[in-house]
């Protein structure tokens, strides 16, 4: 077996190994771990490495580490990968501040629609939901389930949104993307705030 494949078969164990870390919530040790598979010159880091790190050091708030996987990942090109991008975003929504997460946001060369749903999902959670809204009408892209379940869900957490939440699910609807269950927990206090009997019914259908 030559180095080449040696090498890429020991970065596959070692990235199973920082998923399974992660996956269980002992982000300490998917750091170490991270430590040690960069100080390895033969290990050549791919995108799924990234997402994984930033989503350890958002969890244990680690924002130098995180800025520093943020310089290597711009450095090797990857900003472009949206799993990086999302990860890169959520890391700064959560250690630094939304408006950098939006700074971020605005300089990704190609925003996927997961890109765009992690981007609205941070406002929303952050309550801000104008800028949600007005960053969902500004997309480029298809909008999917995950970003009207962001919207839905911001829009239910503020006075007077339940008609407005409803109206998302029936746009979703007619863009023939299906609900999921996150789409039906979410709509649900919108349902019950306005009485909405018939679209409770609709809900269970779909659930049950």
């Amino acid at each position: 077996m030559s180095s080449n494949s040696t090498n890429h078969m020991r970065l596959l164990s070692l990235t199973k190994q920082l998923t399974s870390y992660v996956n269980q919530g002992r982000h300490s040790d998917a750091l170490s771990l991270f430590h040690t598979m960069q100080a390895s010159p033969s290990l050549a880091l791919d995108p799924f490495v990234f997402p994984l790190v930033l989503k350890s050091c958002a969890a244990i708030h680690r924002p130098r580490l995180g800025s520093s996987v943020h310089a290597h990942a711009t450095k090797s090109a990857l900003l472009s990968n949206q799993f990086v991008a999302c990860a890169l975003i959520d890391f700064y929504g959560k250690c630094f501040s939304v408006s950098l997460a939006r700074k971020l946001f605005n300089e990704i060369p190609q925003r996927s629609a997961v890109s765009w749903s992690s981007m609205i999902s941070l406002h929303t959670r952050s309550g801000h939901m104008e800028a949600a809204l007005e960053l969902f009408r500004s997309m480029d892209v298809e909008p999917t389930e995950s970003t009207f379940n962001a919207i839905i869900a911001g829009l239910t957490e503020v006075e007077d949104g339940s008609f407005r939440a409803i109206g998302f699910y029936r746009r979703m609807q007619k863009m023939r993307l299906r609900p999921n269950l996150i789409t039906l927990l979410a709509l649900l206090p919108a349902c019950v705030g306005v009485a909405a009997l018939s679209l409770i019914k609709e809900i269970h259908g779909y659930a049950f």
